[in-house]
């Protein structure tokens, strides 16, 4: 029965991510043609600000913090750094967040 509650819950956040970024991306993209950059503040949602600038070819920038490219799951690392690298600018908060970037 926990296992139940613990498949519900994790198609639920799904479900909720997915509404949050269809979400951003409608509101993004109106937005994005009233400004020249899209800024994501937060790695994990790095592929919203990509996909809007894709879309609409304003420049995309990132400020990455260090949970943002060291958390340590496989889909994650698989996923988020590439994206993170194909933005037109990054910012770190820390040297070693830097260095991370570098890295990966």
């Amino acid at each position: 029965m926990q296992l139940l509650w613990k498949l519900c819950y994790i198609f639920s956040e799904f479900y909720r991510l997915g509404w949050f970024a269809l979400r951003c991306m409608t509101i993004g993209w109106y937005h994005s043609y009233l400004s020249d950059i899209v800024w994501s503040l937060d790695g994990s949602i790095s592929f919203i600000s990509f996909f809007l600038g894709e879309m609409t070819g304003v420049k995309t920038r990132i400020t990455v913090h260090g949970t943002d490219i060291v958390w340590d799951r496989k889909i994650y690392q698989s996923v988020i750094p590439k994206i993170i690298a194909k933005m037109d600018e990054i910012y770190v908060i820390s040297e070693n967040s830097r260095l991370e970037c570098f890295k990966r």
